[in-house]
């Protein structure tokens, strides 16, 4: 009869101590979810930061590459003194 009651106890405390692990672990889980969903947040939060850097930068290349090109035709196009080439090649440069 102590023996009955004894095997009862120790699986009454291993069903106990194998939910509450079970429990642990569900948390675990949640905390980990939890962390990566704020990752992802932070990261969609910057992305509208790099979409205007880019446009930015976009602006600045379209200008250095339109001046480029000017400065290109304007060299090429006709007859220019030594000192006129040697300025445009110092423009270009």
């Amino acid at each position: 009869m102590v023996a009955l009651f004894i095997v009862t106890g120790i699986l009454a405390l291993s069903a106990v101590g194998m939910y509450n692990a079970l429990v642990g672990k569900k948390n675990q889980v949640r905390n980990v979810f939890g962390a990566v969903d704020t990752l992802l947040k932070k990261r969609y939060d910057l992305i509208p930061n790099l979409v205007g850097a880019v446009q930015s930068y976009m602006k600045h290349e379209r200008e250095i590459l339109t001046e480029v090109t000017r400065l290109r035709a304007e060299a090429l196009g006709g007859d220019l003194t030594d000192d006129e080439k040697l300025h445009l090649d110092q423009k270009i440069s």
